[in-house]
């Protein structure tokens, strides 16, 4: 899933600017990722941990 198609499925419920649908959206994947993000693939695809997360910034980004 794209994060254009996250930010739509949001939007359908809860209108929200980007910006603050980007900050929700990095504060939860950082909350996530701290309690699981160093068990293999189960927050993460591949080999990639906690350590790996990039912060989203467009819509055009690609999901972890």
């Amino acid at each position: 899933m794209t994060i254009l198609e996250i930010y739509e499925k949001v939007n359908i419920k809860t209108p929200v600017e980007q910006r603050i649908f980007f900050n929700y959206f990095n504060d939860s994947v950082n909350e996530i990722s701290t309690l699981y993000g160093d068990m293999p693939y189960a927050v993460f695809g591949g080999n990639m941990t906690a350590r790996d997360n990039v912060p989203i910034k467009s819509l055009s980004d690609d999901t972890v």
